[in-house]
C-alpha cells in the first residue's frame, strides 16, 4: 500500500488492519490487510483478493458488481483504521431512482412501485410535461390499497406563491379534489417549446398516524403569455398508507413529458 504523504492526489489514507465482520445485506466491504494488500468481503462473508499490489495482476478495486449499488464510502473500521464500503442506495441524502415513465399522449402517468419502508422521502422530477389540450391545469392524485385506488374526494389541500413578469400572487384551497401542480387561476399554455418542469417532494407516504405532505417549485408558460414561477405546498388529509401517485391534466391527455421518482437515503 503506498502512505498517504506519497500519494499525488491525498484524498485520503488506507490503513492496514485485520478482516473486517461482514458487512450488511447488498453491501462490501475493502480494506488492507497486514500484508499490505487489499481485499473485499461481501454479505455472505466471503474474503476476495482484489489488489496484488503496485504493478501486479490485480492494481484495482474488482469490487464484484452484484453488490455495487451507487456510492464507494470511506468510513472507519472500529479498530483505528479506514475502510471502503460500497453502501446499497448510496449515502444518506443519494438519490436512486425508482420508477419513470414518459407519455405519448397519455390519459395519465400513474407510478405504484416505487413506494416502501426503505425510504421515506421521496423527489419527484417533472421534466417537459406538454398538454395537448390548452387551458388546462395539471394536478397530482394519491393513491391507496392494492390497486391503487385513486382518491378523487375532497381530502386535498394546497397552498402556493406565484410570480410572473407583471406581479406576484397568493393561492390555494381546502377540501380540494386533488393537488393542483399548477395554479388554477394561471392556467397552462399548450406550448411545446416550454412544458412543465419542476420538482415536488413527498414526504412518509406510508405514515398510519399522520397526513402526507408535498412541498415543490414549478415553472411552466401560463396562457396569459407570461413565464411563470411556483412554490407550492399541499397535503393528502388522510391517514390511509399511500401506494401511488396519478399524474393529469384536468382536461386532455399529456402529450410528451417524462416524470422520475427518486428515493432518497436515510
Amino acid at each position: 500500500m503506498t502512505k498517504a504523504s506519497d500519494n499525488v492526489f491525498p484524498r485520503f489514507l488506507v490503513s492496514e488492519g485485520g478482516s473486517t465482520a461482514t458487512p450488511a445485506a447488498d453491501s462490501v466491504t475493502v480494506y488492507a490487510k497486514a500484508d499490505g494488500l487489499l481485499y473485499s468481503k461481501d454479505d455472505a462473508g466471503t474474503e476476495t483478493l482484489v489488489s496484488s499490489g503496485p504493478g501486479g495482476a490485480s492494481d484495482i478495486l474488482d469490487i464484484p458488481t452484484a453488490e455495487m449499488d451507487d456510492t464507494l464510502v470511506l468510513a472507519p473500521d472500529g479498530a483505528g483504521g479506514v475502510e471502503f464500503r460500497a453502501e446499497a442506495g448510496g449515502g444518506g441524502g443519494a438519490l436512486v431512482l425508482l420508477e419513470q415513465h414518459t407519455a405519448a399522449t397519455a390519459a395519465t402517468l400513474d407510478f405504484s412501485t416505487f413506494i416502501s419502508s426503505t425510504y421515506d422521502t421521496y423527489v419527484i422530477e417533472i421534466v417537459r410535461i406538454v398538454p395537448d389540450t390548452d387551458n388546462v391545469n395539471f394536478v397530482m392524485l394519491m393513491g391507496t390499497g392494492a390497486g391503487p385506488t385513486w382518491d378523487t374526494g375532497a381530502n386535498y389541500a394546497v397552498s402556493n406563491y406565484r410570480w410572473i413578469s407583471g406581479g406576484s400572487a397568493f393561492g390555494g384551497g381546502i377540501n380540494l379534489n386533488s393537488i393542483n401542480v399548477t395554479n388554477t387561476s394561471d392556467t397552462v399554455d399548450i406550448s411545446g417549446y416550454y412544458g412543465i418542469q419542476g420538482r415536488i417532494t413527498l414526504y412518509d407516504p406510508q405514515a398510519a398516524a399522520a397526513y402526507k405532505p408535498v412541498m415543490g417549485q414549478i415553472f411552466y408558460w401560463n396562457n396569459a403569455n407570461k413565464v411563470e414561477g411556483l412554490v407550492l405546498s399541499g397535503v393528502y388529509q388522510s391517514l390511509t398508507a399511500v401506494t401511488g401517485i396519478r399524474f393529469l391534466f384536468s382536461t386532455g391527455n399529456i402529450a410528451v413529458g417524462t416524470i422520475r421518482i427518486y428515493g432518497m437515503t436515510k
